[in-house]
């Protein structure tokens, strides 16, 4: 942000935002969940209610994806970043002023030999994780939420069950057509809920040294942030 090229609304607006974030509280949190639990949505209400980054592991694949490709021509599938790049581009987002005050990770690990090398990771870099939060549900409620989700690819915007597009099928500000996520599909998902039930109780062991705590995913958003604020009572209540 060019503070320069803010007018002097914008900049007092922003004078009172960082005022407000220095009596947040600081830390770095992991968010794990079935598909479809909401582990997105809820990570972009923690950043913007505690003034945390929002560390998308999808988001970062994605930026690093098309670097390689702008730059080299690179024509490999998103999924073939190795490890090591994956978890140097996660340590790289912690290290950044935005994410000075805390960071609210997501989507990743997703398997053992990913959390095993996260973890080695972040103790290597000093960038310990201060609470590991559990996102759990019917697993129905969550395919439910699955099925009526739609996206828009050129901004990433997602809408379903509980926030619909205004008109179906069509994002709310460019007119354009929406679609259904590649994963998404029927097969997909029933395969995506028993990959995360196999590896799941792996990865609560190898992060077993991380305090963690749960939230029922099935209510809305809005109230999975307020159970999420319960566990920071000295900033919330």
């Amino acid at each position: 942000m060019n503070l320069r090229e803010l007018t002097d609304r914008e900049l007092f607006r922003e004078m009172q935002r960082r005022m407000k974030c220095e009596d947040m509280p600081r830390g770095r949190v992991l968010l794990i969940g079935p598909p479809g639990s909401g582990k997105s949505t809820l990570a972009s209400k923690v950043s913007e209610d505690f003034c945390w980054c929002h560390v998308s592991h999808s988001s970062l694949l994605k930026k690093e994806f098309q670097r390689k490709v702008a730059i080299k021509g690179w024509a490999a599938d998103e999924e073939e970043i190795q490890l090591h790049v994956q978890l140097d581009l996660i340590s790289k987002m912690l290290k950044t002023p935005e994410c000075a005050r805390g960071a609210v990770l997501e989507g990743f690990p997703q398997n053992p030999e990913q959390a095993i090398g996260f973890a080695q990771k972040m103790q290597q870099e000093g960038l310990n994780l201060d609470k590991l939060v559990t996102l759990q549900g019917d697993d129905q409620i969550f395919i439910e939420r699955l099925n009526k989700r739609e996206v828009h690819r050129p901004s990433g915007r997602v809408y379903g069950l509980h926030s619909p597009s205004k008109l179906p099928g069509i994002d709310d500000i460019t007119g354009e057509p929406l679609s259904k996520r590649a994963d998404d599909g029927a097969r997909t998902i029933q395969a995506r809920f028993q990959k995360y039930k196999a590896y799941y109780y792996q990865l609560k062991n190898i992060l077993s040294n991380t305090p963690s705590f749960s939230i029922n995913a099935e209510k809305d958003q809005e109230q999975c942030l307020v159970e999420f604020k319960k566990h920071f009572p000295e900033e919330f209540n």
